[in-house]
């Protein structure tokens, strides 16, 4: 997610919020997967068992912030 969010920080606003919002998307998505199929999520994550609730409030986190600052003002507002 990092290496994503700072190639797209270096470019444009426009590729800013579309990465912010994919992030978001995908970390929200992961808690909810991770909520409904707990140990199939954590395998694909390297656990041995099931995601660990501190990796679910992590990833909640991450996205709601992400999904935040994507959705956040409007074009041009950002500067540098």
């Amino acid at each position: 997610m990092g290496a994503v969010l700072v190639v797209a920080g270096l470019g444009t606003e426009a590729a800013a919020r579309i990465a912010l919002r994919v992030v978001g998307v995908a970390a929200v998505g992961g808690v909810a997967w991770g909520l409904v199929r707990p140990i199939a999520a954590g395998r694909l994550l390297g656990f041995e068992g099931p995601l660990p609730v501190a990796a679910l409030v992590v990833y909640l986190v991450t996205g709601v912030i992400a999904l935040l600052v994507g959705f956040a003002g409007r074009e041009g507002t950002i500067r540098p």
